[in-house]
């Protein structure tokens, strides 16, 4: 979808507005004027020379136009799908590419190459039946022409011999006509050759005229700087339509209190990140409503409330720009100042390594942030959540994805983050490591889509058998606050990290040939080792 998207606001606008589009376009108006003034003056001339000859030439002309409008529309509909192929042509090399180390790992190479010639030679299929088309359509309207002048001569001719029109009459009327005809022919083409730049003009309208479903620049206003805001989830209900049976969120009712830290914790798959994304207004909810203070979050201005939330989400979204664009992304010049920038950035921990760049802030980071490391890529994220001064702070996660050494320093600018908000900003956090929610002024424990424990990380852990106290136990010996099953693989996670990096290292230090065959033994040796730990 991506590819196909990038091909369209690209290759299609590229088509739409080449200099050799443009120019084409200046060269057929004015070919299109005189052709249009041609054909006036030249049908009052036959007209005043004889009007039953001018009657009868241009009312065998009508198929010609026939065939030209339908010629145009079919061809309309060609290109449309010619550029629809090679947007998925894009689309399948972008993906490709963007995903290049496991297509190598699989030596799935030629499969992706297939993948691409099919959608390049469906799209060479489509340009050789519109030329073909193009060809029979000029080749017919030729005919019917040329058929014209001899309906022309044929009649002029019998005319002259009954003495009602003079020879000399009939040559100078088929001189006209055969001007005319060649006029109308010209004017064809200057109606027909633009198809292929207004066909991808239409695919590049259809994006922009398309309407978000939530409309971004209307509603209340955000509350003023001197007012605290707090988000209030009442009786809200979510499923998504990938799983219309089971309800995500199932009348959760909970706050997350102005100016404090409230921190959501459960086990995988009960609803904290649906949660985040409810804040974020992604997604609206499909029964009850979210408030912000008094108002409801679907009638707030979109952008003005955006603007006034920072976010630091598990995977931390770079974009091939400076550190400095990067970190104040969102955000006018107007807005910040770089002092603000790197106050923002020792807070979190990041700017000892950013002015280690060869560039300092001014370094051009590669494409999604390949050239840092994950801590690099988290602590700016932090960064960028400091310098807009949110009003509301949205944590998911942000530690999980990290090893030990990373998430300690994450961990560090967190805590530096959310001392440098408390009071100030609500901070709303996702997490289910026990420093991360541990001195939040609230914790609220999710079950299945519902609110089953709230209280402070002292109070929860006083519940006997409680879910949140069983969890914090599990993480303790060693396993993952997800609980059950989940713990247990959480547990794992470091270790399963370190074996994907190490089979990717043997797969691409041997031949493609051979990948499928080091692929193949690797996966029996785990069935060995797993069928042994079974036993």
């Amino acid at each position: 979808m991506t590819g196909q998207m990038n091909s369209r606001l690209n290759n299609d606008l590229r088509q739409a507005l080449s200099p050799a589009t443009v120019k084409q376009v200046s060269i057929i108006m004015n070919a299109f004027v005189a052709n249009i003034v041609m054909l006036i003056v030249g049908f009052g001339i036959c007209l005043q020379a004889s009007w039953r000859l001018t009657v009868l030439a241009f009312t065998v002309l009508t198929p010609v136009v026939h065939i030209s409008a339908e010629f145009s529309t079919w061809a309309s509909k060609l290109m449309m799908s010619q550029w629809t192929y090679l947007a998925d042509a894009s689309g399948a090399a972008t993906q490709a590419l963007t995903n290049i180390r496991t297509v190598r790992m699989f030596g799935a190479r030629t499969i992706e190459m297939e993948k691409y010639e099919g959608h390049i030679r469906k799209s060479m299929d489509v340009g050789l039946r519109s030329a073909w088309g193009q060809g029979a359509a000029g080749l017919l309207s030729a005919l019917v022409q040329q058929g014209a002048s001899f309906i022309i001569l044929y009649y002029g001719g019998h005319l002259a011999l009954k003495h009602e029109f003079e020879v000399g009459s009939i040559i100078t009327f088929t001189y006209l006509w055969n001007r005319l005809s060649g006029a109308f022919t010209s004017l064809n083409e200057n109606i027909n050759q633009p198809v292929k730049a207004v066909s991808a003009g239409q695919r590049v309208f259809e994006i922009l005229d398309l309407q978000p479903d939530i409309p971004e620049e209307e509603g209340d206003p955000f509350p003023e700087e001197s007012k605290q805001v707090g988000i209030r989830f009442e009786n809200v209900e979510y499923t998504y339509l990938s799983r219309p049976d089971k309800k995500v969120l199932d009348g959760v009712t909970l706050d997350i209190r102005a100016g404090k830290t409230t921190a959501i914790v459960g086990k995988s798959g009960c609803g904290k990140s649906t949660l985040s994304k409810l804040v974020l207004r992604f997604y609206d909810p499909q029964g009850g409503a979210v408030f912000l203070n008094a108002t409801e979050l679907q009638c707030m201005h979109l952008l003005q409330y955006r603007n006034k939330v920072g976010v630091v989400s598990q995977d931390t979204q770079l974009f091939r720009m400076t550190v400095t664009e990067n970190i104040t992304y969102g955000l006018r010049a107007t807005e910040y100042t770089m002092e603000d920038v790197e106050r923002a950035a020792k807070l979190a921990n990041a700017d000892e390594f950013i002015r280690a760049l060869p560039e300092g802030y001014s370094t051009m980071i590669g494409e999604s942030g390949h050239d840092l490391s994950g801590g690099q890529k988290q602590r700016l994220s932090i960064a960028r959540a400091l310098v807009r001064r949110p009003r509301i702070l949205l944590l998911d996660e942000a530690t999980s994805a990290l090893d030990a050494e990373n998430e300690a320093m994450v961990q560090a600018a967190l805590d530096s983050l959310m001392h440098q908000m408390q009071g100030t900003c609500t901070i709303m956090v996702i997490a289910h490591r026990l420093s991360t929610i541990k001195d939040a002024d609230r914790i609220i424990v999710l079950h299945e889509g519902q609110v089953v424990e709230q209280g402070t990380h002292d109070e929860l852990l006083q519940i006997k058998e409680g879910r949140y106290a069983t969890m914090i136990a599990r993480q303790l010996q060693g396993g993952s606050a997800d609980g059950g099953a989940d713990g247990e693989e959480g547990s794992k996670e470091k270790k399963v990290e370190d074996a994907i990096a190490e089979i990717m290292a043997i797969v691409e230090s041997v031949n493609e040939d051979k990948r499928k065959e080091v692929l193949m033994g690797i996966m029996k040796k785990a069935k060995g080792a797993g069928k042994g730990k079974g036993s």
